[in-house]
């Protein structure tokens, strides 16, 4: 039994999200061999819960695959009936309709939970960890799942997760690196499930996730479909409720060196409330992968468009089996990634050990780093430095974009010596961090600095900021068309994408760069269409973001071979001038 437990079903307002019909999300299904789907309606979610939700019974009404969620909120204004029994779970969606989770006008809804006895749904973006906290806290015996928990709040989630045994966690986007492995280790497995949220986010990245995950294969099971059917209530007896850790020193919090954290992720996880015997999903699952259709739109939809490959990269002991046969990954380069410390979020994996060991369950070859200390701090040579240090001792893994602040002019003389390392592959500004925007003349020296050793820029870009947007990006193309400038996330956001196609329209000096919370396949389509597959590279910003979401992501988007070859690889070798990986040269 595999179960995708985060879909929404009918047609989205805008063209940021793809509209799926009920036969899409049955083809999604098909796609990725799911036996079930938990879906809420897109007009209860944008418009109405009310109509949303009774639309929704009636669409679903002959589909047994596809298992309702309604969408609820206050209840003391009448505006809601009574539950009907075909409804398997409730979602809450608090911040988008305007209540809030610990007000007094959540006190009715709450004794209709805790009476109802369905799982709760609420997505981080919704709240926040002290909502969710005083939700569990109120509702006790009922179970919570928090989707899209991103990478940012660790440090917050592990004590509310530590203080409530009937607190869950989605896959749609746990995106701190090796998160998966992380709470899978510190709460077992049946405190996690597969959730794509598509077609809202991205449908491949999740199930690229668990398959090359180190999850022994009981436990990949338990999350494709053995949590969420306790949960739904579609095992044959429900399981034990989990037990709270007896205190909380006994959960191991952040350990404090890459080795202990290595024997952390890779120590067998604590099986917490697992389905008893012959009641759960097989104890071994085979991987998540896709067919060859993709339920976007036939307009956004290559012909044939392509299958996820499984890849054939070798695992460590102990990772999900690959299918035999299994077609080899194409060369993949990660454009876009880091080393050390994020000052306002807990990183598990800052150091270069435990990225290349990520690296080594998908396959990937090379990654072009900058140290976060160059980004955050004062002194940008000295975070260079530590990246430099990094590649050089693993060379032919990692090089390094070195951190330029335009507001170091006189850095200058030591980034130029430290740009004749070998392994410096360009320079990497953040216009936002350095509070400098992008077209300003202080960046001067650094454009000169680039084009004098001829070397590409990556640019931290982010849509409707006066730092960063892509738009701002045409500005310096117009003025150094002969430097090429790299729009860091492509923008970030959906408005980003639209703006970074329409500067890379006009600027063919300008390229895109994958990695991004908001990033889909669907997009991805969209910026090869309009750029072509030579100016878009994949990134995927670890250590900050797992980068299985990235390189999923780009392999269920259903480019062309030859596209996906040059996006994940090919253009990166090119434009960075690294050297070709196989023995004839090319790309």
């Amino acid at each position: 039994m595999r179960i995708d437990a985060n879909v929404v079903v009918g047609p989205w307002p805008s063209d940021a999200s793809a509209s799926w019909s009920v036969a899409d999300v049955s083809r999604h299904l098909d796609r990725f061999g799911l036996s079930h789907a938990v879906v809420r309606s897109a007009e209860a979610v944008t418009y109405d819960a009310a109509s949303g939700n009774a639309s929704l019974l009636a669409a679903v009404a002959s589909e047994p695959q596809l298992l309702p969620a309604f969408v609820l909120g206050p209840l003391d204004a009448g505006e809601h009936g009574p539950l009907p029994a075909a409804v398997r779970a409730v979602w809450l969606l608090p911040a988008r309709h305007g209540w809030s989770l610990t007000g007094p006008e959540a006190g009715s809804l709450q004794d209709v939970l805790r009476r109802a006895g369905l799982p709760v749904f609420v997505d981080l973006e919704e709240t926040d960890w002290s909502g969710i906290d005083a939700l569990c806290a109120a509702l006790p015996s009922v179970d919570v799942v928090v989707c899209g928990i991103g990478y940012r709040t660790l440090r917050q989630a592990l004590p509310v997760l530590d203080r409530h045994p009937r607190l869950h966690v989605d896959l749609s986007y746990l995106a701190a690196l090796d998160g998966l492995e992380l709470l899978a280790a510190r709460y077992g497995a049946s405190r996690l499930l597969f959730g794509t949220g598509a077609p809202v986010r991205d449908d491949a990245a999740p199930s690229f996730l668990l398959e090359r995950s180190a999850l022994s294969a009981d436990d990949r099971a338990t999350v494709a479909g053995g949590t969420a059917a306790r949960l739904l209530g579609l095992a044959e007896a429900p399981a034990a409720v989990p037990a709270a850790p007896a205190t909380p020193a006994a959960v191991p919090a952040a350990p404090a060196t890459p080795a202990a954290v290595h024997a952390t992720l890779t120590q067998p996880a604590r099986r917490v409330g697992a389905l008893p015997a012959g009641r759960g999903p097989a104890t071994t699952a085979e991987p998540l992968h896709a067919t060859t259709h993709l339920p976007d739109g036939a307009a956004d939809l290559p012909s044939g468009a392509a299958q996820l490959p499984s890849g054939a990269a070798q695992l460590p002991s102990g990772a999900a089996q690959l299918p035999s046969g299994a077609a080899e990954l194409p060369d993949i380069v990660d454009a876009h990634a880091h080393l050390g410390r994020w000052p306002s979020s807990w990183l598990p994996h800052p150091d270069a050990d435990t990225l290349l060991a990520a690296y080594d369950r998908i396959g990937t070859r090379h990654a072009v780093i900058s140290h976060l200390s160059a980004i955050w701090g004062g002194d940008a040579p000295a975070g260079n430095a530590a990246a430099l240090a990094a590649a050089a001792a693993h060379p032919d893994r990692l090089s390094v974009w070195l951190v330029a602040n335009p507001n170091r002019p006189q850095d200058a003389e030591v980034l130029a010596e430290q740009l004749r390392s070998p392994l410096v592959r360009g320079f990497k500004v953040h216009p936002d961090t350095h509070d400098c925007p992008i077209d300003d003349a202080r960046y001067d020296w650094v454009w000169r600095l680039a084009q004098n050793a001829s070397v590409p820029v990556l640019a931290h870009g982010f849509a409707g900021t006066t730092h960063s947007d892509p738009l701002l990006f045409g500005h310096v193309a117009a003025r150094h068309p002969e430097l090429p400038l790299i729009v860091g996330h492509s923008g970030a956001t959906v408005d980003g994408f639209r703006r970074t196609i329409d500067v890379g329209l006009r600027h063919p000096s300008i390229l895109a760069e994958t990695c991004g919370s908001w990033m889909t396949g669907r997009w991805l389509r969209r910026l090869v269409a309009a750029l072509g597959a030579g100016r878009v590279l994949h990134g995927t910003d670890a250590c900050l973001i797992d980068p299985r979401y990235g390189v999923g992501r780009v392999l269920g988007a259903g480019l062309d071979p030859a596209d996906l070859a040059l996006v994940l690889g090919g253009n990166a070798r090119r434009v960075l001038g690294l050297p070709s990986p196989f023995l004839l040269g090319g790309h």
